[in-house]
């Protein structure tokens, strides 16, 4: 004689992790090894994220010093097991770069206004800032995105240098070429 037991339902979910760059502005994904629906939750400093329910995550500044974990709930047959992450903490983004640097534009001549233009930069920043030199020296309270070219210029280059500012991350600077003034 032989006999058959009811089957049993049983769920295999390896340990979920944090996989990724922990920056501001990079991609985070929330990786588990399961054979069955998943579902996904993330915290902050031991709070759920409300809203945010996928795998992968491109970190808010929001995010920035902040402990995240994720959650990944596999279910099968209607029983369900939760496997949540080791914390991260979330570091400082990447610097805004320059893909087209600040450049002086204008008439390079003593009693001239010259306009320094911001370049592009990626990501776009939140605000600009602006310092400007003469040879290798920083102009005292030349502070906008325009300059008057005083008789001290005369002989010598100028250059703009521009800094960016975006939440989460690091300051990014670019320098302009410089430009003898007449």
């Amino acid at each position: 004689a032989s006999s058959t037991s009811p089957a049993v339902s049983y769920v295999v979910a390896g340990p979920a992790s944090i996989t990724g760059t922990t920056k501001v502005g990079q991609k985070i994904t929330c990786s588990i090894t399961a054979g069955a629906t998943i579902t996904y939750k993330w915290t902050k400093n031991g709070a759920e994220v409300a809203g945010v329910t996928t795998k992968d995550v491109t970190v808010p500044a929001s995010w920035l010093n902040g402990s995240v974990t994720c959650s990944a709930t596999v279910t099968k047959n209607a029983t369900s097991v939760t496997q949540t992450s080791a914390a991260k903490t979330i570091a400082l983004g990447n610097a805004p770069v320059a893909t087209v640097k600040p450049k002086l534009k204008g008439t390079f001549k003593v009693g001239k206004i010259i306009t320094c233009a911001k370049g592009t930069w990626s990501p776009t920043p939140d605000s600009y800032k602006y310092a400007w030199f003469r040879g290798a020296k920083k102009i005292a309270g030349a502070t906008k995105a325009t300059y008057k070219l005083v008789k001290a210029d005369k002989g010598k280059k100028v250059a703009c240098q521009v800094t960016v500012k975006k939440a989460g991350h690091a300051d990014g600077k670019a320098k302009s070429a410089a430009k003898l003034i007449s």
